[in-house]
């Protein structure tokens, strides 16, 4: 049994499903964590419908027993530019507590799990100055509460980083 100070959080990404997905599943199960914080790549199904549903039936036993906060990565896009919203099946499938820390996306958002607070950016939304995400990182950051200690958390899948390091030394 865990302690009132013990607090175990998960990180994965690029889970899909191959033969491996279930025993990685079980694994992290055992491990006995309290949060996921999945950094996009989930069921790989790139526009085939089918392998959502079917992702979304092998891990509903474990994101429905303890909270799973994800991010999108490439394999989550899936749109014709300008006729189909390439994240719809993402979004559609995937709620995240976006609108309560102040985004206007379900790709981006923070929230606070046991004293650390966890931005999850989205690597394939816009990131550059006139951008939501980047004005709501803008936003967000200067107003964490500097007056705790503060451990931050970030989660990403991929291309983001390297403006993200430029977007830091601005604010």
């Amino acid at each position: 049994m865990m302690d009132a100070f013990h607090h175990c959080c998960c990180f994965i990404g690029d889970l899909g499903q191959t033969g491996w997905t279930k025993s990685t599943l079980e694994h992290i199960e055992k491990s006995n964590y309290n949060v996921l914080l999945f950094a996009g790549d989930l069921s790989y199904a790139d526009y085939y419908q089918p392998l959502w549903d079917s992702f979304g039936k092998l891990v509903t036993p474990y994101a429905s027993a303890k909270p799973w906060m994800v991010t999108e990565g490439n394999h989550d896009i899936e749109g014709i530019p300008y006729i189909v919203d390439p994240f719809r099946a993402y979004n559609t499938r995937w709620q995240m507590p976006y609108a309560e820390s102040g985004s206007d996306s379900n790709q981006f958002y923070s929230f606070e799990t046991a004293g650390v607070h966890v931005l999850m950016l989205a690597s394939y939304a816009d990131f550059d100055e006139d951008s939501s995400q980047y004005k709501w990182l803008h936003v967000r950051t200067p107003s964490l509460s500097l007056s705790l200690p503060l451990s931050l958390s970030l989660l990403v899948c991929f291309s983001v980083f390297r403006s993200l390091c430029n977007f830091m030394v601005i604010c």
